[in-house]
């Protein structure tokens, strides 16, 4: 069992040190607080009813919640993240509200009713605990010969987040708030990866694949989701999993920055020692001493993190959106 999270907590507090997580096979990118795709693919979901709410920043409506009933997102077909081949890494950050058993779907990036294809990531009340769930299907049926996959159960009723790297059929890596999971299920003896043709939209928040009505809705929300065409490494999930990504209200000062969202300047309550910008994956944009604004206007609009030492020395964190 590998943890990361200590050690990454560790270099954010102290030195305000981020690692960078590879970009460049980044193929889908959402944050919800819109329906942009911020990766080079440049897709465009649509909403079928999810809600607004806050993320797990506490930021109002920047993540989406979806009633557990007809909510769900439609993503258009597309080959970039709806990969033929092996490897690829999918992340997901969510928050379960669901109190029946049924097998919820989070992320399916190619199935349909009565055909499980590409990848699918599913989630499931059961006993007070929860079990996470992903597969593989051959895009043929819905009966466990047409998938491979994994699951892992315990799962509490938190914020979580999942990163599943697909290196082979049947050799998923699954890292559960940033801690690699040993102990799995196996589900299904499908043979491989394949997409009913032409391959159906992908969607967020609903398991469609069953051949009644109705289909299983997730009950939650949900903050980001990216999709890689790569194995991601265990240095680049050790980014992806930094503090300020799973428990980014770490903000032991109450600095408020304002106004949020932003245009352009932003400005503290009181003057900072220091402030760093950065992606949400770490990558530093700006940095500034002995100052109390900001000035943002030389950024792309999305969210950002803005990590701060107060003038008495306190360090934290929080979460800014650029317009």
């Amino acid at each position: 069992m590998k943890y990361f999270y200590t050690i990454t907590f560790s270099v954010f507090i102290s030195t305000f040190s981020f690692a960078q997580i590879a970009s460049d096979a980044l193929v889908l990118d959402f944050g919800f607080e819109d329906n942009n795709d911020d990766s080079p693919t440049g897709l465009s979901f649509t909403n079928n009813g999810a809600t607004l709410t806050e993320d797990r920043f506490g930021n109002t409506n920047q993540a989406l919640s979806f009633d557990g009933i007809d909510d769900y997102l439609e993503i258009p077909a597309n080959d970039a993240y709806q990969m033929e081949d092996f490897p690829f890494s999918v992340a997901i950050t969510f928050k379960p509200e669901q109190t029946n058993n049924d097998p919820a779907g989070l992320f399916y990036n190619g199935s349909e009713a009565a055909s499980y294809g590409g990848l699918l990531i599913n989630f499931t009340y059961e006993e007070d605990s929860y079990t996470l769930s992903t597969a593989i299907g051959d895009g043929q049926g819905v009966g466990p010969a047409d998938r491979n996959g994994l699951r892992v159960s315990d799962v509490s009723a938190d914020w979580h987040q999942v990163v599943i790297v697909y290196n082979a059929l049947g050799d998923y890596d699954i890292y559960l708030d940033c801690v690699q999971s040993e102990s799995t299920t196996p589900s299904g003896s499908g043979a491989s990866l394949g997409y009913p043709s032409p391959k159906p939209v992908g969607v967020v928040g609903v398991n469609h694949t069953s051949t009644i009505e109705p289909n299983y809705f997730f009950k939650g929300v949900i903050d980001e989701l990216q999709v890689w065409d790569k194995a991601l490494t265990e240095s680049e999930i050790t980014a992806y999993c930094d503090i300020t990504a799973l428990n980014p209200v770490y903000n032991p000062a109450g600095v408020t920055v304002f106004p949020n969202p932003t245009t352009g300047i932003i400005s503290f309550e009181e003057e900072m020692n220091q402030v760093i910008v950065t992606e949400i994956t770490g990558q530093a944009l700006i940095t500034e001493t002995t100052t109390q604004t900001l000035d943002l206007s030389s950024l792309e609009a999305g969210t950002y993190i803005v990590t701060y030492e107060t003038t008495s020395g306190l360090k934290g964190n929080t979460k800014v959106v650029k317009q």
